[in-house]
């Protein structure tokens, strides 16, 4: 049953603040350019510090990893630093044999020396001597083989500590060259620790200036927040001003009068779709505050019931809304039209099934369609949103 109801509209001063989605036709347009630009650079801000947050996540990535590197590197130069210096002991353990063997090469060549000097030189009894004193030809013989025995056991003698001194040095010769080479790998080891250490500090500095960077971007970010307010205290400042003026021009300053019916019940706003692709409530990226109806762009758009036109252009986040006051003071709202989908205009009185726009894809939207939602008042400068499906037939 249609009961006729005559309603008084009356704004009240800073009632309608909308915060960041007022529309333009309620407050000047260079503010809310101003404010959108503020959001647009807000918004960039923010993506900045996500970018460079993620740049010091990869940069500190690579410090732990060179760090490891360069602890890898320093246990394998210790571990060559033990080699070296075992062989080093070695070696030198080496050495005292030779230099040992060598003055032992040098006594027993000294005694043959002096022998040979005692037989043929110096001595009392010469080679030729010995040899004459034999008693008979085979003393003779047995004379000469003891001194050439004798003279061979020298010389043999003489030979084996060439010999041993020649085993050692060949011996301190391989471990000279082990040890060159053990060298030679720490060096390149050292070389390519020092480098890790370089790469690590060249990466230190860049994180640095990251994270310097990043601090200054979220100073501007707080202080794109603060200008942010201040533009929305602006805007609502605005509006304000706006109802009041809008109050005080009814007939002996009172609120302007306007009669419309409600038929106490909601028709479907987009007559020709019924298709709900997200619902009211909790999704990803927060909580839907209405329901949004699929159509194609174009598609009629009709007033839910009786009411008076609160809003009617740009807003931010909905490209361009329409916003009517029922006479039950529920508000319906429609987002997301193109500036020619928008049909009515404030203070106009309009009817239900009345056709008030055209489904758009404007503002926040992935795809044309509809954002229907339904606000049973205002509180703190922002709507009451509440389920719309309860209020619609």
């Amino acid at each position: 049953m249609r009961i006729k109801q005559k309603i008084i509209v009356s704004f009240l001063i800073g009632a309608f603040a909308m915060g960041t989605v007022l529309p333009a036709s309620v407050y000047a347009d260079d503010a809310q350019q101003r404010l959108d630009q503020l959001k647009q650079q807000h918004a960039q801000t923010g993506q900045m510090i996500n970018q460079l947050k993620g740049q010091e996540s990869n940069l500190s990535n690579q410090i732990d990893t060179l760090n490891k590197q360069i602890q890898e590197y320093g246990q394998q130069i210790q571990d060559l630093e033990a080699q070296i210096q075992t062989l080093s002991t070695k070696i030198a353990a080496l050495q005292a044999d030779i230099d040992k063997t060598q003055k032992k090469l040098e006594r027993r060549n000294e005694m043959l020396k002096k022998r040979i000097r005692v037989m043929y030189e110096d001595g009392e009894v010469s080679y030729l001597d010995v040899l004459l004193q034999a008693t008979d030809f085979s003393d003779f013989i047995d004379r000469l083989s003891t001194l050439s025995f004798i003279v061979d056991q020298d010389k043999q003698l003489l030979e084996e500590v060439k010999q041993m001194k020649a085993r050692l040095l060949d011996s301190q010769k391989q471990l000279k060259d082990q040890q060159a080479l053990q060298q030679q790998k720490q060096n390149q080891l050292q070389a390519a620790k020092a480098e890790q250490e370089q790469a690590k500090h060249q990466r230190e500095i860049a994180l640095s200036q990251v994270q310097a960077e990043r601090q200054e971007k979220e100073k501007a970010y707080q202080d794109e927040e603060q200008e942010i307010a201040a533009a929305e205290a602006e805007i609502a400042a605005a509006v304000s001003a706006r109802l009041a003026a809008q109050q005080s021009s009814g007939v002996g300053g009172q609120a302007q009068e306007f009669s419309f019916t409600s038929s106490g019940s909601w028709t479907w706003p987009v007559p020709s779709s019924y298709t709900i692709t997200s619902g009211y409530g909790p999704r990803a990226g927060g909580f839907h505050k209405g329901i949004d109806i699929g159509a194609p762009v174009g598609t009629p758009i009709v007033a839910v019931d009786d009411g008076e036109v609160l809003f009617a252009g740009p807003a931010s986040g909905f490209g361009h809304w329409i916003v009517i006051r029922h006479s039950n003071g529920v508000m319906s709202v429609y987002g997301h039209m193109y500036s020619d989908g928008v049909l009515v205009s404030p203070g106009q009185i309009v009817h239900k099934g009345q056709v008030i726009g055209k489904v758009g894809s404007d503002g926040e939207s992935t795809g044309p369609h509809l954002h229907f939602g339904v606000a049973t008042g205002i509180s703190g400068g922002s709507m009451n949103y509440v389920n719309p499906v309860p209020y619609l037939q």
